[in-house]
């Protein structure tokens, strides 16, 4: 067998793990159901819930999916999408903001070995990206409650195997489905205990 053909294998293989980062898995920092009864606030109100104008993707499904957790409450008659990020003087407006912080590699030495003896089929290094998200509920002008919740990815780097097999779209979807609920419960629990 002529040395080229392992070799062109090789190079294929190292030139396909730049594959970037994958994400492949999403977990929140803590579980927490919501109250058994709702909280005694002003009910059967439409509220209004922030959307923000970023122009990431992700954070607009982000803000699609809390609406519709906020609906399967049925704490209100509706949810409905404003641009505006200021409280109305009247009526309940909900606001959530994000901020993505990149970690640093866990992996070392042992993942880099691993890495060149599979030929790039592992990841050279595993990371955790935390999405940090927190949440403001306002009635008539006044806040009422803020929760903070945090939602982590587990992130691998350089495996061309990794990012064939795994999808990031679905990780970001059932991510945001699952962030929409633990955010919506942190702010059940903290209205229910402000208002018992």
């Amino acid at each position: 067998m002529s040395p080229l053909k392992p070799a062109a294998l090789i190079g294929i293989a190292f030139l396909l793990s730049g594959c970037g980062y994958t994400r492949y898995s999403m977990y929140n920092s803590d579980e927490v159901r919501p109250p058994s009864s709702p909280p005694k606030i002003i009910r059967g109100h439409v509220a209004n819930y922030w959307i923000s104008t970023q122009s990431n993707q992700r954070w607009a499904e982000l803000d699609q999916e809390i609406i519709a957790a906020w609906k399967a409450t049925k704490l209100f008659k509706d949810v409905v999408p404003t641009y505006n990020a200021q409280p109305p003087a009247q009526g309940t407006f909900i606001k959530t903001d994000c901020n993505w912080e990149l970690g640093s590699d866990t992996t070392g030495f042992a993942g880099t070995m691993m890495w060149m003896f599979t030929l790039g089929a592992m990841p050279s290094q595993v990371r955790f990206e935390t999405v940090t998200c927190t949440s403001q509920i306002f009635q008539n002008g006044a806040l009422l409650v803020q929760s903070t919740s945090e939602h982590v990815y587990r992130v691998a780097g350089g495996s061309w195997l990794w990012a064939l097999t795994n999808s990031e779209k679905n990780v970001f979807k059932e991510g945001n489905a699952s962030a929409a609920a633990h955010i919506v419960s942190k702010d059940l629990v903290a209205l229910k205990k402000a208002y018992p």
